[in-house]
């Protein structure tokens, strides 16, 4: 399955290496989502948030099952965050970690790597 992140499980972040160390992750490019969303910091990570008009900046990654389950835990899964299907950029569909609208700060640029 195509896995769409935004924020610390990006390469270079904190939780990253459970993507780049997994021999079963394949990272297929960067990209960005349609521009549907906003992306919203939470202090130590941000989140993604549908009903907005930006586009937010990650990558999308191949994964399988059991390494989804494992974010799942993670990332909070479905206490945190919803794991939903969202559109990018191309058209394409991937799964991503979305969270409700709370009024967190916007972050303006859509991209967690440029506060």
């Amino acid at each position: 399955m195509k896995l769409f992140v935004y924020g610390t499980l990006r390469m270079g972040d904190s939780r990253a290496f459970f993507l780049e160390d997994d021999n079963e992750s394949v990272f297929i490019n960067t990209i960005k989502t349609a521009p549907n969303y906003k992306l919203v910091n939470l202090g130590s990570f941000p989140a993604l948030v549908e009903g907005g008009s930006q586009s937010v900046v990650g990558e999308l990654w191949e994964i399988t099952d059991f390494v989804k389950k494992g974010l799942d835990t993670i990332e909070g899964v479905p206490y945190l965050y919803m794991d939903k299907e969202i559109e990018l950029e191309d058209g394409t569909k991937a799964i991503a970690y979305v969270m409700q609208d709370k009024g967190y700060p916007i972050i303006e640029s859509g991209d967690w790597f440029d506060l």
